[in-house]
């Protein structure tokens, strides 16, 4: 048995391709090769219409490989009687909100760009969609523009002009910005600044939300 995973984005035909972002795939299959099990997989990929940006790891596995892992577990069990089994970790097309803002230090006058990125997971409400191509729409975006303006001014600085906002995935963020991007998936939102001299990251109140 061998487990595969891979990092795939919709394709151009996916029926979803509005609500979903990239995603993961991971794979069981009871191949002869692992050769063989990542060409089956790459098939069923594509069959469902979604692109393989990278395969993350290839390894042949046995049950006691999930000893503490029951759900995968399950999957592998399944593979055994099935021969393949694929399950997808998908995520919104746009989990995150970003904003661009030109400010000043309140007490030193120092200039800065300040960035500030709020997840969707932490405003989405009971009964609302995060996958929807609209949520970051009304409240939403009045919570990501206003949540931005407290963190900066929380954090002693000034807003001076608002210079860009709009909801992003990974692939959208410049790799400067990508650990930031990453806190604010896992802590609700982030807030930095970005000076001459470099990036200063300040965590921004509601970080625990």
């Amino acid at each position: 048995m061998f487990f595969l995973r891979y990092h795939v984005a919709p394709a151009a035909d996916h029926p979803e391709r509005d609500r979903l972002g990239e995603a993961y795939c991971c794979c069981w299959l009871d191949r002869r090769t692992l050769a063989a099990a990542d060409k089956a997989a790459r098939r069923e990929i594509r069959g469902q219409r979604w692109q393989v940006l990278d395969r993350e790891c290839g390894d042949e596995v046995t049950a006691a490989d999930y000893d503490t892992n029951p759900e995968w577990l399950g999957y592998y069990q399944q593979a055994v009687t099935d021969k393949e089994v694929f399950v997808y970790y998908r995520s919104p097309r746009h989990p995150v909100y970003w904003v661009t803002a030109a400010v000043q230090c309140g007490t030193t006058a120092a200039v800065a760009d300040a960035h500030y990125f709020l997840f969707g997971g932490s405003v989405e409400q009971a009964g609302e969609d995060v996958y929807d191509p609209a949520f970051w729409t009304g409240e939403h975006l009045r919570a990501a523009l206003d949540g931005a303006r407290e963190a900066i001014a929380d954090a002693g600085w000034v807003l001076t002009a608002v210079r860009e906002h709009r909801p992003c995935a990974y692939a959208d963020v410049p790799e400067e910005l990508a650990a930031y991007y990453d806190e604010a998936e896992e802590s609700g939102c982030c807030l930095v600044f970005v000076r001459e001299d470099g990036p200063d990251r300040i965590d921004s109140p509601g970080n625990d939300r």
